[in-house]
């Protein structure tokens, strides 16, 4: 396992192309094959119905292909990755604003029993003013980057290094 990861850095087609020349590397020695002369001959054959200079721009254009297709994909995979990171970032956001509002409620229903009990005296009634702008101040703050985000296009040094807002 570790000698595998020695050559992570070689993707799986690159690994196969090594692979190959190997192969054909070890029946040039073995058969007594250049495989050089084998390609002379063919190009020689098509040089008579001049396709060889179509090979010569297709080469190009294949390889042009496979590369638009390969950074597309990529592409899609850091898009995916970016929509993964805003859902994390939403649902710890969500989160948050859950325990504000819980813990609000449960505050009030405090002071709904001491209410109905009528043991509510002004400083109870000053707390609970204040505990309802403390919540409001919380939850406008947890707000706050969210809009923010929102209205304003990203700066390129944000584009690439996106930190979670919670």
């Amino acid at each position: 396992m570790n000698r595998l990861r020695r050559y992570q850095f070689m993707g799986r087609w690159t690994l196969r192309a090594v692979l190959f020349g190997g192969i054909l590397l070890v029946c040039s020695f073995v058969f007594d094959w250049d495989y050089y002369e084998s390609i002379h001959a063919f190009l020689d054959e098509l040089d008579h119905f001049e396709l060889d200079e179509i090979l010569l721009m297709g080469g190009p254009v294949v390889v042009g292909v496979l590369l638009d297709i390969v950074r597309a994909k990529n592409l899609k995979q850091q898009q995916v990755k970016l929509y993964e990171q805003h859902l994390e970032t939403l649902g710890q956001t969500l989160h948050n604003a859950q325990d504000i509002i819980n813990n609000f409620l449960n505050s009030i229903q405090l002071y709904i029993l001491k209410a109905n009990d009528q043991k509510l005296d002004p400083e109870d009634i000053t707390k609970l003013e204040s505990l309802i702008e403390q919540t409001t101040q919380r939850l406008n703050h947890l707000e706050q980057p969210l809009l923010e985000k929102n209205q304003q296009p990203p700066k390129a040094s944000e584009a690439n290094h996106e930190q979670p807002l919670a």
